[in-house]
């Protein structure tokens, strides 16, 4: 459907689709999007948590893209900053 709206609209610029991981936490389904070239959106230290698995078990990369989009509690941020110093 997006391929098609760019088509229709001659849009030349570039998307990137970023999976939301509040709509489902399950590893599985989270692992397909990012082998599928999705990048990240996390909203929550929990997801960072989850993040750190897959981040160690080799299933990303640095090179992806985290969009962090929650509210911004001490435990969430520092979680963040763990992710970014590595």
């Amino acid at each position: 459907m997006v391929q098609t709206a760019m088509n229709k609209y001659n849009y030349k610029g570039d998307y990137t689709y970023a999976y939301c991981t509040k709509s489902s936490h399950f590893r599985f389904v989270v692992q397909k999007a990012v082998e599928s070239g999705a990048q990240l959106e996390i909203s929550s230290a929990y997801d960072t948590a989850l993040i750190r698995n897959l981040w160690s078990d080799g299933v990303i990369t640095k090179d992806i893209m985290i969009i962090c989009n929650g509210y911004k509690s001490d435990q969430y941020l520092a979680s963040v900053l763990w992710l970014r110093e590595e």
